[in-house]
């Protein structure tokens, strides 16, 4: 498993995305069980503080100062840039 991470307001590129080593090609987003399983924390709901796989960051994510989740159903982690 991989994560990709895009700010909220933008949307991933597939076609970029799958060419990147490791991930699916045709690119297949993880069930919401296997997210939770994975991660502990709901698909939508998560950052990448604790994530074990490859972690792969659209540059307008990596130039932030702060990376965080929005998670009202498990604690907010925020991990400096």
């Amino acid at each position: 498993m991989v994560a990709l991470l895009v700010r909220g307001d933008h949307e991933l590129n597939a076609v970029k995305a799958q060419k990147l080593p490791g991930v699916a090609n045709p690119l297949r987003m993880s069930s919401n069980d296997t997210i939770a399983q994975a991660t502990g924390a709901e698909a939508g709901f998560l950052g990448p503080v604790g994530f074990k796989g490859k972690i792969y960051a659209d540059h307008s994510v990596a130039r932030a100062r702060a990376t965080s989740s929005a998670a009202p159903t498990r604690r907010t982690r925020t991990s400096p840039a």
